[in-house]
């Protein structure tokens, strides 16, 4: 705690909070917003962060460079977004990954003013994350009918995300197809 009061105090540098990240394994809420600003904070960052954190905060970490094709920071993303078992672990949900990689290949948030050119190696990895993760939703075992509606007043943004109410019911049904034993979709 002492560490954290310190690097909010003293407005520390990127170099302190980078080791400082390191020694004590602080999480990113943790570090003060300017310093989140630095790759160097995000590579810091980086080696012990959640998947969840880690598909949320790929813009913001391509933003300021630290997340370039061909990078570490590229690949070792791009490892954890392709290992099943990560995944498994990481209890994220395929609708998350599929927000994450809308939002990521578009190249600016949905709020907010921040852009990035988007890695193609990471969007290639959320695209094979989001069948990954299927794995990751339990199936009920119960007999299923899913009734979609796909017309023209469904594509309306779903509550600010970057998915359209027609691509994320299709999602859900591509999950539900994947998982469960007895569906029908109409």
């Amino acid at each position: 705690i002492q560490v954290v009061h310190r690097l909010h105090a003293d407005n520390g540098t990127p170099k302190e909070a980078a080791a400082a990240i390191a020694a004590y394994r602080l999480a990113h809420e943790m570090v003060p917003s300017q310093l989140l600003a630095h790759a160097e904070v995000w590579e810091a960052l980086l080696p012990q962060m959640p998947m969840t954190a880690m598909v949320r905060n790929l813009g913001t970490m391509t933003k300021v460079g630290l997340v370039v094709e061909m990078s570490d920071a590229a690949r070792t993303i791009v490892g954890r977004l392709q290992n099943q078992e990560y995944l498994r672990k990481s209890r994220i949900h395929p609708l998350a990954v599929l927000v994450a990689l809308k939002t990521y290949a578009q190249g600016h948030g949905v709020r907010g003013s921040a852009t990035w050119t988007p890695v193609r190696s990471v969007v290639d990895a959320l695209g094979a994350a989001f069948y990954l993760s299927f794995g990751n939703v339990e199936p009920t075992g119960k007999r299923l009918l899913l009734a979609l509606d796909v017309s023209g007043s469904m594509t309306c943004s779903l509550n600010g995300l970057p998915l359209s109410c027609r691509e994320a019911s299709a999602a859900l049904a591509l999950v539900t197809a994947a998982v469960e034993p007895q569906y029908e979709i109409v």
